[in-house]
């Protein structure tokens, strides 16, 4: 594997605008420099990198990552080792440039480069996708803070011919632009020339009806080719002139083009394709210039270098998205139609000077650096030091950006923003960007309906609710709490709760009126939540489903279903009509909501406190008993004669599911396990106890805690969806990373040290930074990001431990919340921050103390964890610029100031009533 010395011996990254390719060496060469966790992994901290050998990646060979989540243009993208990458707006499905199909790893979309060896048969892609040519050229692709740098190495004894290729992709922090650069050396011992491709394949930015109705798109695509100040630009503009869209895309290469060519089938010609297209392996065919006039729009522009020996040199290029207003698209008459391309053409003068480069990417590693210094930690372990101050921040803005809705697993057409997701999402990221967190709460509550549940899916460009998937997830409306609570405990900004926000129009309720729709305050907007939570409750006065719960695929609330013997699913489990149309058939209850209402009205009571309502505060607290009355009477499985953790939920029909009498129907759940145990219910009882050693016995697998087991075996349309996963995946008995951390967080709030020890060996089986290299084989996704679900026992051998799903999950938010809140202790609460760490036995030092630099508040708190009785619990006092203060919140001070802060850990205290220590988040 090919690396540069300069990124192996120094803290400084190579810049990519340097130009500078100065000694390759292979991985697998002296040990030493960064930290190697198997043959084609190694970290480079200081840099904030990780290196893969690219020609041994396990599974798809297509490790990802994410490029312009900081972008203030709303830009982002995903860039793959194997070649290739998608960029657009943040919504996938309405504003994407480049073209992306999740499904075809091998030759995934976007941009492609191809380096032709003049005078010879041999072309190769640097980045290994789509021309791998991997018998003479080996590489190596690094992922950095939203950038991806790919290198490679050619060597072809029998034409002689040798090259090091560096080919570097970001996205600056404040243009709308991906910016790209390929520098090119000649390592052999005579002249060579070489013809390099940089191809474009655009999206049709409405990415669904690009490729669902083709015979559309593929006639309304238009845009010219424009040379500009030593640069060529391919302006794409689909449905511009004679349609109602105003995004002009653009994709420029610098230098003098040779030829270009603005159709794929042109480009790959008869009986061609990506991996060997005629335009590239044929040195004789000529391209005619011409515009993009309908077809499979792309830009593919050709240059030829010529290098002596030992010379380099830098290709620069980039694609970009501007939009003009509706009203302002043309110069002049807009009768002429002159398109205004004047934001493109500024974009493309700054850019021209490689100097803009090296700016903008100094700019982008600038950002990130001010991204992660809120929250720096050293701990006993360079593994945790690796997740927590790098890995797990930059996971949980990817997820901010996209949510769930475009990685190598998702295509991102329809989807857009998860209500409940982003919801969670924010409580990974707003240390880093609490601006962005209030903004999203705001945009979140705007698809809030008025009797207080939600869209379930948001777009962030239209503003509006999903309606065809609609809402009435009855766990939608208590996320709000729990964000709400997150970011005003962060920042203390309580005019968030003034801040009025309108409601959107339920579909099932065609009836409501524009006075129902007004804006309110986001205090009215948790108010209507929380009531959504306590009066939408069923026979046991437990909360209703409704449509679903967390698990979208439990459905035990929906009227339209099959008869027996029929075809199903004729309808969508997801989009079927809700019995709630019908009230005597809306009986299903949710074990699980009642845990989550039970923190959030606690959480949603303090703000009440603190917004000076203390009588909506006393009502949110007798609701809380009330709920927690209910669970006690007919959620704990013991009370009936079975077993010791929590019912999951009641069906239609008042049958208890997740109960050890009726193990077909799944006896044991996760959901209820955690989030019950976080709510403390039955704790004096030894219930919380209990519940946890339940999830040990009966969900513990070697790569987490699975969802279910037994596993339900045959399609019931009574329980819905999850019924028709084959066991061990998914909802079937997978292990889901992001429920993991409720149990774990259950078990750090038990406070014991089994309880604590066992809650780090969970986080482990699920953290890649953890995984041994045989581990990381078997699990086949990115070793720097979190998979949604692994693949658990009840599969079959040889598809168990494999993750699927990667990157765009909530275990990001939840893993932060677990670690940083629950292991290293920093609570953030209304008051303040909170010290109240507990360590397992193997972060435990008695010589060297654990240090956290920490941005709270504006203020910047330096804090050392010492621990010279070496106990997992328990504070004895701290010291705060060397002065003890009482108890364990920190005081607050001015912004700008810097503070000392000494905690000395003693023996375990018992664990108190107080709810703000033991509140999840």
């Amino acid at each position: 594997m090919v690396q540069v010395e300069a990124l192996r011996r120094s803290a400084v990254p190579l810049r990519p605008y340097t130009a500078a390719i100065k000694s390759f060496q292979l991985m697998t060469g002296p040990a030493g420099g960064p930290a190697r966790v198997s043959p084609f992994v190694e970290w480079n901290d200081a840099a904030r990198e990780v290196a893969f050998d690219a020609n041994r990646i396990p599974g798809t060979g297509a490790w990802a990552t994410y490029l312009g989540t900081i972008n203030r243009a709303g830009l982002t993208g995903i860039a793959f080792q194997s070649g290739g990458f998608a960029f657009g707006s943040r919504d996938a499905g309405l504003e994407r440039l480049t073209a992306f199909d999740p499904m075809a790893q091998e030759t995934v979309g976007g941009r492609n480069i191809y380096v032709k060896v003049l005078g010879t048969n041999e072309f190769f892609s640097p980045a290994g996708r789509p021309a791998r040519n991997d018998d003479v050229v080996k590489r190596e692709c690094v992922h950095g803070m939203g950038y991806e740098i790919n290198r490679a190495t050619y060597n072809n004894a029998a034409t002689q011919s040798a090259f090091e290729v560096q080919q570097t992709i970001f996205t600056p922090v404040d243009d709308p632009v991906e910016l790209h650069e390929l520098v090119i050396k000649n390592t052999s011992r005579h002249q060579q020339t070489v013809r390099v491709t940089v191809m474009d394949e655009f999206g049709g930015f409405d990415a669904a009806g690009k490729w669902g109705n083709a015979q559309r798109t593929q006639n309304i695509e238009l845009g010219d080719v424009v040379a500009q100040s030593g640069a060529t630009t391919v302006y794409y503009e689909p449905n511009y002139k004679f349609g109602p869209w105003s995004n002009i895309g653009f994709a420029t290469t610098f230098g003098q083009t040779r030829r270009i060519v603005t159709d794929l089938d042109e480009f790959v010609g008869p009986g061609g394709s990506r991996e060997t297209p005629r335009a590239v392996k044929d040195e004789s065919y000529q391209a005619q210039q011409h515009n993009i006039y309908g077809g499979k729009a792309i830009s593919a522009q050709e240059l030829e270098i010529t290098l002596q020996p030992g010379e380099e040199r830098t290709i620069r290029s980039l694609v970009g998205l501007v939009k003009n207003p509706k009203d302002a698209k043309f110069i002049g008459d807009p009768k002429e139609m002159v398109v205004d391309r004047s934001k493109a053409e500024a974009l493309v003068a700054k850019y021209a000077e490689p100097e803009a480069y090296a700016k903008a990417f100094d700019d982008l590693k600038g950002a990130w650096e001010k991204q992660l210094f809120n929250l720096q930690v050293h701990t006993t372990s360079e593994t945790v030091n690796r997740m927590v101050n790098i890995w797990l921040q930059f996971q949980a803005l990817v997820v901010f950006a996209v949510s769930r809705s475009l990685s190598r697993f998702e295509s991102g057409l329809g989807r857009g923003l998860g209500f409940r997701d982003s919801l969670q999402d924010i409580l990974g990221y707003v240390h880093s960007a609490p601006e962005l967190a209030r903004e999203r709460i705001i945009d979140l509550l705007s698809a809030q309906f008025p009797d207080g549940c939600a869209f379930h899916n948001f777009s962030p460009l239209s503003k509006k609710g999903n309606e065809a998937v609609g809402g009435h997830f009855y766990d939608d409306p208590g996320w709000i709490a729990l964000a709400l609570h997150a970011y005003l405990a962060e920042t203390g900004d309580y005019s968030i709760l003034e801040e009025r926000v309108r409601f959107s129009a339920d579909p099932l309720r065609p009836e409501t009126t524009p006075e129902e729709l007004a804006p309110a305050p986001v205090l009215e907007h948790l108010k209507r939540a929380m009531q959504h939570m306590y009066t939408k409750t069923g026979p046991h006065g437990l909360p209703l489903i409704g449509r679903a719960d967390w698990n979208d695929c439990l459905n035990l609330n929906l009227l339209e279903r099959v008869e027996d013997g029929a075809n199903y699913p004729e309808v969508g489990f997801q989009t079927a009509k809700l019995a709630a149309k019908h009230p005597s058939e809306t009986r299903a209850e949710s074990l699980m909501i009642a845990g989550l209402f039970i923190v959030a009205a606690e959480q949603a009571a303090l703000i009440y406190d603190k917004a000076g309502d203390s009588a909506e505060a006393q009502k949110l607290r007798a609701q809380r008993v009330k709920m927690i009355a209910a669970v006690e009477q007919h959620g704990w499985d013991a009370n009936f004669g079975g077993g010791e953790w929590f019912r999951r939920a009641y069906d239609r029909n008042g049958a208890p599911l997740g109960s050890a009498l009726d193990p077909a129907k799944g006896a044991t759940w996760i959901e209820s396990q955690g989030w019950n145990v976080m709510a403390g219910v039955g704790r004096e009882k030894g219930w919380t106890a209990k519940a946890l050693d339940s999830v040990d016995s009966e969900l513990l697998t070697p790569w987490g805690i699975k969802l279910l087991n037994p596993p339900i075996r045959g399609f019931n349309p009574q329980i819905g969806e999850v019924t028709a996963y084959p066991p061990g995946t998914k909802e079937g008995g997978g292990i889901f990373s992001h429920n993991n951390p409720w149990v774990i967080i259950g078990n750090l709030m038990e406070g014991t040290r089994k309880n604590i020890n066992r809650a780090y060996d969970y986080f482990q089986r699920i953290a890649p930074w953890f995984f041994s290299p045989e581990r990381l084989l078997q699990y086949q996704c990115e070793p720097h990001c979190f998979a949604q679900v692994t693949v658990g026992p009840d599969a079959p051998e040889f598809t168990q431990g494999k993750g699927r799903n990667s990157w765009t999950t909530g275990t990001a938010a939840w893993a932060k919340v677990a670690f940083v809140e629950h292991i290293l202790g920093l609570k953030r609460t209304l008051e303040g921050m909170v010290i109240d760490p507990s360590y397992p036995d193997d972060l435990i030092s008695k010589e060297a103390p654990t240090t956290m630099n920490i941005g709270y508040r504006g203020i910047r708190y330096n804090i050392n964890v010492s621990n010279p009785n070496g106990v997992n619990r328990g504070v004895s006092y701290i010291l705060v610029d060397g002065k003890k203060i009482d108890g364990q919140l920190l005081p607050l001070f001015e912004k700008g100031t810097e503070h000392e802060v000494t905690v000395m850990m003693g023996e375990p205290q018992p664990v108190g009533d107080d709810p703000v220590l033991h509140m999840p988040v």
